[in-house]
């Protein structure tokens, strides 16, 4: 007779020991897959972020930013394409050789060798928007003075400022790069890169 309760308390279902061991085994697989997910990589981050679905950029807004990013750099493409058809003018106003237009024409592609990788550093750390107001003042400071230059008569200084212009040209192409991947992820990348190369071709087609 004594037995019978104890089979009934087996067939009851499991005593507390055994809900404590069940209850320790799903913490431990929970706390498992938490560190798992805090182990992954930052880059694995900001690759879920730019192409999840919850990372969406209303396309009104995307179109208002490639408008602003691919006119960066219209105004240094113009400029550059312009000494060209500017050459006999140049020469006879400012009585340089064709020498001296050489350096001229190429005095912006001077610092184009080590300055990219410098301002790719200062782009990640500072980010791209304090770096293109800085680069957008560099051109702009590089264009006022080459502005003087011709009214002045000094190739010299016509090649100054065709040189500060390339301080801020240089690195101003790697922030735009930066600035599509933000808007576009990798889903729109290749498209804004083609829009950007197409607009820059036909300003130096119409310029040239």
């Amino acid at each position: 007779m004594s037995s019978l309760p104890n089979s009934n308390r087996d067939q009851a279902g499991p005593n507390k020991t055994e809900l404590d061991v069940a209850a320790a085994e799903i913490q431990a697989t929970h706390d498992a897959h938490h560190d798992l997910q805090e182990s992954k990589s930052p880059l694995e981050h900001v690759r879920l972020d730019f192409n999840s679905a919850a990372y969406k950029i209303p396309w009104t807004y995307k179109i208002l930013a490639l408008i602003c990013v691919v006119s960066l750099p219209v105004g240094h493409t113009w400029t550059g394409a312009s000494l060209g058809p500017l050459k006999n003018t140049l020469r006879n106003e400012l009585g340089i050789t064709n020498t001296q237009f050489g350096v001229i024409s190429s005095s912006d592609a001077i610092v184009n060798s080590i300055w990219p990788i410098v301002g790719g550093l200062l782009l990640d750390h500072f980010g791209p928007n304090i770096i293109v107001l800085c680069c957008t003042g560099v051109v702009l400071l590089g264009s006022v003075l080459s502005g003087l230059a011709v009214n002045l008569g000094l190739w010299r200084l016509l090649a100054g400022g065709h040189i500060i212009m390339g301080f801020g040209i240089a690195v101003l192409d790697s922030a735009t790069q930066k600035f599509f991947y933000h808007w576009f992820g990798v889903g729109g990348l290749a498209l804004a890169f083609g829009l950007e190369s197409a607009v820059s071709r036909t300003v130096d087609l119409v310029v040239s």
